[in-house]
């Protein structure tokens, strides 16, 4: 809501909760007083209001399991042009098995999922611009592909051993909710790894980049920053053959010369630099056959909100930069 506060061409009509209906959204987010004034939660989706608009876009911000649910329960489209973003995980993984493994508690709808399209448009932007519903990508993964992917497309077979994905997040990537590992005297200060070796996003990445099981294996650790926002991935990579710094990075910079929300930093990106954009920011070092790339985005810009409305821009033919283009608040 924020982000779509600039855009020229979006009314919000609807915003659904289940636990605030009837309340005023801006006491739940103060910070979008004077923007949204007088609009309300309510407890179920307003569709003769959605009816009234030319185009109708759902983000379905549910937790993971309740999207194929809601979908279902709509049975025939209540609008004549309904587009879906859904920012849970119940549609990003394509095997059964995989997403049984790494979301075991919700159910696998394959017919449901064949109608989804991965949305990291650096990737597939022309699927995105054809399609009526869109899986969002987690916000570890789209930092993570972001950093790997000119890498893999021009070097795969190249690679000795593992991908190593060193990325780190800030608290906000795990809710609103209160959680005792989340909590402030825990977090403040400290530093510490979590879900080592079994991250759910790390299948995400396998799939994006076409990891098969037995050619370029990965090792993905993520870790939680004493910050709220932000995410700070480090892919380390090493060779058979030399190669020169200047050679990858022009790689990289072709691969993403047309990609609107992708910057490439001289030093190491910064999350100053990101945090409340939609940007990713990039850095390429290189050491004889070693190879070091450098990502950071902010987890709800660029990892989840920034992302969906960028979506949303490309599935309906507009500027997929429109409203997104927000500098970060920088330091001084």
């Amino acid at each position: 809501m924020r982000y779509l506060t600039a855009h020229p061409h979006v009314s919000i009509a609807s915003v659904v909760s289940s636990s605030q209906g009837g309340e005023l959204i801006t006491k739940a987010h103060p910070h979008l007083s004077g923007f949204y004034s007088g609009l309300k939660f309510e407890s179920a989706v307003n569709w003769e209001r959605l009816k009234t608009f030319e185009q109708c876009v759902i983000f379905l911000a549910l937790p993971h399991g309740h999207s194929g649910k809601f979908i279902h329960a709509l049975g025939n489209s209540p609008h004549k042009d309904l587009r879906i973003i859904d920012l849970a995980a119940d549609f990003r993984l394509g095997d059964e098995t995989v997403h049984a493994c790494t979301y075991p508690d919700v159910q696998f709808d394959a017919p449901l999922r064949e109608s989804f399209v991965y949305g990291l448009p650096e990737l597939s932007q022309g699927r995105i611009k054809s399609a009526n519903r869109i899986t969002n990508p987690g916000c570890l993964a789209t930092a993570s592909i972001l950093a790997a992917a000119p890498l893999i497309e021009n070097y795969r077979e190249q690679i000795v051993g593992s991908l190593c994905f060193d990325a780190k997040t800030g608290t906000s990537g795990a809710g609103r909710a209160a959680q005792d590992s989340m909590h402030h005297p825990l977090r403040h200060g400290n530093f510490e790894g979590y879900k080592i070796l079994c991250h759910r996003h790390e299948p995400e990445i396998r799939q994006a980049l076409a990891l098969g099981d037995q050619e370029t294996p990965c090792m993905f650790v993520p870790h939680l920053l004493p910050t709220a926002r932000g995410i700070f991935v480090t892919l380390y990579a090493q060779l058979r053959e030399r190669v020169s710094q200047k050679e990858v990075l022009a790689l990289y910079q072709k691969r993403f010369a047309k990609a609107s929300f992708v910057r490439f930093r001289d030093g190491s990106p910064s999350l100053h630099e990101v945090v409340g954009t939609n940007f990713c920011d990039i850095s390429v070092f290189c050491r004889d056959s070693q190879v070091v790339v450098l990502a950071a985005l902010d987890n709800l810009g660029k990892g989840m909100a920034g992302q969906a409305i960028q979506n949303m821009n490309l599935m309906l033919g507009m500027e997929e930069t429109t409203s997104l283009m927000q500098p970060a608040l920088g330091i001084l």
